[in-house]
């Protein structure tokens, strides 16, 4: 979930030549020439060309289009918005069907599960797809994202599969985030719950097959956080001001109201204050990052860190990084709602031991549905009527009927105040499984990730 610290780089370059093209030569923008292909500036992190794929329905009339347009491997400027338009501008109340016409993946089980998965999806979240332009699901795509380039999002096929065999087909790459081992005497903790078990299912291996009851959360999870980034670029409001004989990219660089972008608008409004956490942020969540830790936060604590973070209204500390705020705060706050799902995030202690288990983490500081603080309230509610106006209601009943996030009990370990059923609790923390109890200094979820 992701936009790589290096595209956020090529982002602020080409809306910078943009605007230096439009104010010096007046003329219609072109998009700058770096002798790359729109492949290599989205996915950066791989090397390798991109997979073919197919279109889940080739009789769509924009089946053609969904490799070249969003996954070429020779392409060097985005396709106008009349070969590919965002769905809104195709209608503004999209069935499934008009989702799985913008689908392609490389594998077939990919779009089938998929499929299977948006039926088990509330209705909401379709029309929240209205501002992407295609579903790209691959076996070479690891971390999922969202490219304003070409208005689409790209799905990592590990939140897919059901059978153990359609595992074989899956790129084991590590995340290209991995690896930031910075020596924090903390780490960051979260998972979802529902019923007292754990409601996460990312996962590279597995020795029984899956349903998709044990998939859809954290798929929704996941979409939520990318579409709320499309939306976030695209909102509802610029749909019927899109130019189609223009590329999307410069038309959403312009195309923002008074405070910017809805990310924008939100640091202007409700900024997040803690200069501690954005500091944090600098180093833990950049594994490209030039940024090294102070002597002053190597030797933070976990319940030190934890105080800093509780002052601010932030739901994670990812918020703290590039643009992910509103993916993070409205992704959580849709998923309690729509689901009745729980999240629990934490600061813990640092196990110096091998093959850690929950048990083995002391919390410091943590807060089950974090998004029920007061302060966190208005964010979302204030957010809402922009990226998804139709449910904006919805979120702010929800929000009104709900007091006081949950703390958890600080010198008990993670497992302890997770309070799961045992069958689930001999589970080791893993930093390569995404969403079951998540070790984000080791990799992090969501990056226009």
């Amino acid at each position: 979930m992701f936009m790589s610290r290096f595209f956020k780089y090529r982002l602020s370059i080409f809306i910078g030549l943009f605007f230096i093209t439009q104010t010096q030569c007046k003329t219609s923008p072109s998009f700058p020439d770096t002798g790359e292909t729109l492949y290599q500036i989205t996915f950066s992190d791989n090397k390798n060309p991109p997979l073919t794929l197919n279109s889940y329905r080739p009789q769509s009339s924009y089946a053609a289009k969904l490799q070249d347009c969003a996954y070429s491997k020779t392409r060097k400027t985005p396709c106008l918005l009349n070969e590919l338009p965002l769905i809104g501008q195709v209608t503004m109340r999209p069935s499934r069907e008009d989702i799985l016409a913008r689908v392609a993946s490389s594998h077939s089980w990919m779009a089938q599960n998929f499929e299977a998965a948006l039926n088990a999806m509330p209705d909401d979240l379709l029309l929240y797809f209205r501002a992407v332009s295609a579903i790209i699901i691959s076996a070479d795509i690891r971390p999922s994202r969202y490219s304003p380039i070409a208005g689409a999002i790209y799905l990592d096929a590990a939140h897919l599969w059901l059978k153990t065999e359609e595992i074989q087909d899956l790129d084991k790459k590590q995340d290209s985030r991995a690896g930031n081992t910075v020596p924090f005497k903390f780490v960051k903790l979260w998972t979802y719950t529902k019923d007292n078990k754990r409601a996460s299912s990312y996962s590279l291996s597995g020795t029984s097959n899956r349903t998709v009851e044990q998939i859809k959360y954290s798929l929704a999870d996941l979409l939520y956080h990318e579409l709320t980034h499309a939306n976030d670029m695209a909102p509802p409001s610029i749909w019927p001001t899109l130019k189609t004989n223009q590329i999307l990219f410069f038309q959403i660089a312009t195309s923002a109201g008074q405070y910017g972008h809805m990310s924008q608008a939100l640091k202007k409004l409700y900024p997040l204050q803690s200069s501690v956490l954005y500091n944090y942020a600098k180093v833990a969540h950049d594994p490209s990052s030039e940024n090294k830790p102070t002597d002053d936060q190597l030797a933070m604590t976990a319940k030190d860190i934890g105080l800093a973070f509780n002052q601010d209204r932030a739901t994670d500390d990812y918020a703290y990084y590039g643009f992910e705020d509103v993916a993070m705060l409205f992704g959580e706050v849709m998923m309690k709602m729509r689901f009745n799902v729980d999240r629990h995030f934490a600061f813990t202690s640092k196990p110096d031991k091998e093959n850690p288990t929950g048990d083995d983490f002391i919390v410091g500081f943590g807060q089950k549905n974090r998004i029920y603080d007061p302060r966190i309230k208005e964010r979302a509610k204030y957010i809402a009527q922009y990226l998804l106006p139709e449910a904006s209601q919805d979120v702010i009943q929800f929000l009104n009927n709900n007091t006081q996030p949950e703390d958890m009990t600080v010198g008990d370990s993670w497992l302890k105040n997770l309070n799961i059923t045992p069958a689930e609790r001999t589970e080791q923390i893993d930093g390569s499984a995404f969403g079951f109890d998540f070790y984000p200094v080791l990799i992090n979820k969501n990056n226009l990730h």
